[in-house]
């Protein structure tokens, strides 16, 4: 029960486009607080709340340099996670656009003609 709280927990911060707009930042190299905010030009209060779900959710870590926090991917297997779920994602898209597209033509999808 434990395991599938964290598990929920952990995808729960990815549910946000702006978390994965972070995290697709993150996937290329580390960044502080003021780049990301700069990168997908949201007010920097904005980013940090984002950078700190990812942080308790364990997705990202801070490492302090002086003033500043630059952060990382805690592990590379959620660059891996990404992509196996643009995968899925794609896959889909083109499956839900085959169906669409077979359905405006008249065409049968499923058994079933549409019209």
């Amino acid at each position: 029960m434990e395991n599938e709280r964290i598990m929920a927990e952990f995808f729960k911060a990815l549910c946000h486009p702006q978390r994965m707009r972070i995290v697709g930042l993150l996937k290329e190299k580390k960044s502080c607080v003021c780049d990301i905010a700069g990168m997908i030009r949201q007010p920097q209060p904005q980013v940090s709340r984002s950078l700190n779900i990812l942080k308790k959710a364990g997705i990202v870590a801070g490492d302090k340099k002086g003033k500043r926090v630059c952060y990382r991917l805690k592990s590379p297997g959620i660059t891996g996670l990404i992509k196996a779920a643009e995968k899925i994602i794609m896959a889909e898209s083109k499956n839900t656009y085959e169906a669409f597209n077979g359905r405006l033509k008249g065409g049968k999808t499923n058994g079933t003609t549409h019209r």
